[in-house]
């Protein structure tokens, strides 16, 4: 009977932790290696570094970066812009489009798991550091964003913005019909083996839970163990 439910439980969530990233290459028939544009990645700066997860986060946004078709990608959260950084220059065919809030946008809603609000110029300045030509910077607070009608048919999308349930529920929401058949999201600060040990994560994967409660998503979110990176595909 125990056993029995847990399975009950499992299922409900319809969350599947891998092992290996390999076997989430296979199933997605992935075959373009990444390119690493951070070369950083193996410091460790806090409990939330064990394990190599700054490697693996990076490596899992890069590979599908690289091998999902070239066209137009979504980062929701561009901080100071290694994540657009990398998207860019794994499919340099694409547009990526990359939002985020500037201090004068912040509301009494901007949600409380967010990591820090930068400074315009602080935005973005690895990829423009770099000279990246196909990003294309947005300025806005997803609360209230307008969606530019240009964004559409996205082949993959990256969502680390707020971490906030309600904000990480409304920034997929607002971008879903965007996301074209087969396309992916990825969500950051997504893992069922440390959302008890973190709280913003813990909030975050709500906010998906949410999602599939009310059968905006279906089944399966996937995440690789030891990486904060739910993996989702659009069918």
């Amino acid at each position: 009977m125990f056993c029995k439910k847990k399975k009950e439980k499992f299922r409900q969530n319809n969350f599947i932790v891998v092992d290996d990233f390999n076997d989430v290459k296979k199933f997605f028939g992935f075959s373009k290696e990444p390119i690493m544009v951070e070369n950083d990645l193996d410091t460790i700066d806090s409990f939330s570094d064990f394990n190599g997860r700054k490697i693996k986060d990076s490596t899992i946004l890069a590979t599908f970066a690289a091998n999902v078709t070239p066209g137009k990608m979504l980062d929701i959260g561009t901080f100071y812009g290694r994540s657009a950084a990398s998207m860019s220059v794994n499919s340099p065919n694409s547009t990526i489009y990359t939002v985020n809030i500037l201090p004068e946008q912040v509301e009494n809603n901007a949600g409380a798991f967010t990591t820090e609000f930068l400074t315009k110029d602080q935005i973005g300045i690895y990829y423009k550091e770099r000279n990246l030509k196909n990003i294309k910077q947005i300025y806005a607070n997803t609360k209230t964003w307008k969606v530019e009608e240009e964004i559409n048919d996205l082949s993959l999308v990256f969502i680390d913005g707020c971490h906030d349930e309600e904000f990480v529920y409304s920034d997929t929401k607002l971008i879903l019909d965007r996301v074209k058949k087969g396309g992916f999201i990825l969500w950051h600060d997504f893992s069922p083996y440390y959302r008890s040990n973190f709280i913003w994560i813990n909030d975050s994967m709500k906010g998906v839970e949410k999602l599939m409660k009310e059968k905006l998503i279906s089944a399966y979110v996937i995440n690789v163990r030891g990486s904060w990176i739910g993996i989702w595909r659009k069918e």
